[in-house]
């Protein structure tokens, strides 16, 4: 899919190396028409006092036309990540301790008794 973007159009790079959004500029479009084809080149603008300008393709990101579809794609990379851990946390849950017998919470004490408030949470209740 050839994408085409017009001059002045601001867009979106998410940054692939750190988690960072950057705004750049369009500034200019080189098109060669060769035998294998024809290629398009765009040079953009940097944010920043001084104007830097450099080609698109020379920067490692992902890009997009507006804000909202940068924050999107970088929710669902985030809720991947999210739900990888989980996975390997539950994994491990599986693995390490459910197959342990389950601890008897009743004592010999008959002064004594276990209470089991949830989340792992136990205490004792003297009578």
């Amino acid at each position: 899919m050839k994408v085409e973007y017009e001059i002045d159009q601001i867009l979106y790079l998410v940054m692939k190396d750190k988690p960072s959004v950057i705004p750049v500029k369009i500034c200019e479009h080189i098109m060669r028409k060769t035998s294998s084809g024809i290629e398009n080149q765009y040079m953009i603008e940097l944010p920043g006092n001084e104007s830097k300008v450099c080609s698109l393709s020379s920067i490692r990101s992902d890009v997009f036309s507006s804000p909202e579809s940068a924050a999107e794609f970088m929710y669902q990379k985030a809720k991947s990540r999210i739900d990888e851990m989980i996975e390997v946390c539950e994994k491990m849950v599986k693995d390490h301790f459910e197959n342990l017998d389950h601890l008897n919470l009743e004592t010999e004490s008959e002064n004594v008794q276990m209470v089991d408030f949830g989340d792992g949470v136990v205490g004792r209740i003297k009578s």
